[in-house]
């Protein structure tokens, strides 16, 4: 991007009425991504991978600040989705309950009673013996 003039002022407007189309087509953008359960869905998935639901601090230093920077862009993000579609972003989480809560439902159909599984060899029902 190149610099402006400060003293040009029809430069200066020109740039403020670009920025305002590139602003009004960006949060077009978000809306877009947030009316659709699909891309909600991929949305989640990338504002995880920013970290927004872990902790960022960890021993190493160089570490903590990359996680920092990886969840700053996520609360960036965030913050341009509760601002412009707040109704979605419920939708969103409660989607991802679901979702969540869908997949440990499957993985306790598959476990064994109590979470353990039986090793090779035993009984797996000890009130047979």
């Amino acid at each position: 991007m190149s610099a402006i003039n400060a003293a040009d002022h029809r430069a200066v407007k020109d740039h403020a009425r670009a920025e305002k189309r590139r602003r009004e087509k960006d949060q077009a953008h978000w809306r877009r991504l947030m009316a659709e359960s699909w891309s909600r869905e991929w949305l989640w998935e990338r504002l995880a991978e920013t970290g927004q639901y872990e902790d960022p601090f960890v021993l190493s230093g160089s570490a903590m600040y990359y996680n920092a920077g990886r969840r700053q862009i996520g609360l960036n993000y965030l913050k341009e989705i509760t601002t412009l579609c707040p109704a979605e972003y419920v939708s969103m989480i409660e989607e991802a309950n679901a979702r969540h809560t869908k997949q440990e439902q499957t993985h306790d159909d598959t476990s064994h009673p109590g979470g353990l599984t039986p090793r090779p060899g035993s009984d797996p029902d000890p009130a047979s013996e």
